[in-house]
């Protein structure tokens, strides 16, 4: 299937935002995302779709871009063989290409395998070792969810790290994309966690009436600012009195918006964590 790639640059936007950018590509495009080199640039990843639809859209915005198309590639897969084993933490994440770990790990590391696939969640990007430090935390104050949900789950790295921190057999893992789907439900077995996580197809909580749990005690999302915003009702609807949720996939510039946009559906700000342009939020229930 063919897979184009489009790049702006900051500096060829004139008088728009880079936030409005991306929200008018995240629109179209399967994935947006924002670095710098040094300058910020915009990459957006579109597969296939008819590219001629998507640039008419694009020339109305008024701004300079390149577009180029790949060779259909596992690119994820590609630039893990040539990763070693990381640590986050106690969590050390390695991928099924590793015969032996090249770290030194303590005893009581949580060893996580992932095959990412084509989907979304190494565990190197900040917006998910973030969830997984915050994960962590919570672990080491004491704090025992009985049931967690995973909204947007990739890879299903972090359902894992929430399965093996706890060993809660309640752990719900969504996504709206099969090819997710697929590669967390092939990592669960990797690491023997399919009795701890169930896994199903999902555009947010649409499939959650399924499930005989209705409510959450830890609800962890990491995808983007706006759909986290529309979220935000069903966020508190689906969490338990004394619950926590965990949101990622923001940007710094539009942190504050997501606050603000939790605690106007009652859902009240603890504390943030910033890594690189990145920021994960922590927030409960108020009562």
């Amino acid at each position: 299937m063919p897979l184009w790639i489009l790049t702006i640059n900051a500096s060829d936007i004139g008088t728009r935002t880079l936030d409005d950018i991306m929200t008018n590509l995240e629109e179209d495009f399967d994935a947006v995302s924002l670095y710098k080199n040094p300058d910020w640039v915009i990459e957006a990843l579109m597969i296939n779709k008819p590219l001629e639809d998507i640039l008419e859209k694009i020339k109305k915005l008024d701004i300079k871009y390149n577009y180029k198309n790949l060779p259909e590639q596992n690119w994820v897969l590609e630039s893990q063989k040539i990763l070693a084993p990381f640590k986050v933490g106690r969590f050390t994440i390695q991928g099924t290409f590793t015969e032996e770990l090249s770290l030194n790990k303590d005893i009581d590391d949580f060893v996580l395998t992932v095959d990412a696939g084509m989907a979304f969640g190494t565990g190197r990007h900040e917006t998910t070792k973030g969830c997984l430090i915050v994960l962590q935390e919570l672990y080491e104050k004491k704090i025992i969810p009985n049931c967690a949900l995973d909204l947007g789950c990739g890879s299903g790295i972090l359902a894992m790290a929430i399965a093996k921190l706890w060993k809660i057999h309640s752990v719900i893992a969504v996504d709206n994309d099969p090819m997710a789907i697929e590669v967390t439900q092939y990592n669960c077995q990797l690491n023997d966690l399919t009795d701890y996580i169930e896994v199903k197809e999902s555009l947010g909580f649409s499939a959650l009436n399924d499930f005989k749990k209705k409510e959450f005690d830890l609800i962890v999302a990491n995808i983007l600012a706006d759909p986290l915003c529309d979220l935000a009702p069903e966020i508190y609807t689906f969490l338990s009195a004394s619950g926590h949720v965990i949101l990622s996939g923001i940007l710094l510039s539009q942190a504050d918006h997501v606050i603000k946009t939790m605690e106007k559906y009652n859902l009240n700000y603890i504390n943030h964590k910033v890594l690189g342009d990145w920021v994960i939020i922590q927030l409960s229930k108020k009562t």
